[in-house]
This record gives C-alpha cells, structure tokens and sequence, in this order.
C-alpha cells in the first residue's frame, strides 16, 4: 500500500463525480430528510467526506447556524 495521500485534481474530479452518481444522490436526500435542518441550527458533520456535504449543510443552517 503506498503512503501517498496526495490530494490533487484527478482525486478532486474523482470524488466530484462520485458525489453525483445516483445512488449518493439519493442517500444524501434521505439522509437530509431524516436530519429535516432548519435555519439557525447546529449541526455536526464528522467523517463525511472533502466537505461537500458540510457546505450543502451549512447553507441550510445559514450564517445564524453553525
């Protein structure tokens, strides 16, 4: 196993396209739905993945949220 951990432009477009795929897609919104956030709550995002999901999060909540 290689200790290369580089993050780079290929690894950005890889995980881009993985964060798409219908099946993800569709776990995200249910996922969503379950957590059914609103403007001004907290919510903690532990091991999800480079942050896309932290950012769709964190527009739900908005600048009152964390």
């Amino acid at each position: 196993m290689s200790d290369d951990h580089r993050f780079d432009q290929t690894a950005v477009k890889q995980y881009a396209a993985i964060y798409k795929a219908p099946k993800i897609t569709a776990r995200r919104k249910a996922t969503m739905d379950v957590l059914d956030l609103k403007a001004g709550e907290h919510v903690l995002d532990i091991g999800f993945g480079p942050g896309y999901f932290s950012s769709e999060l964190a527009e739900i909540v908005g600048p009152q949220g964390k």
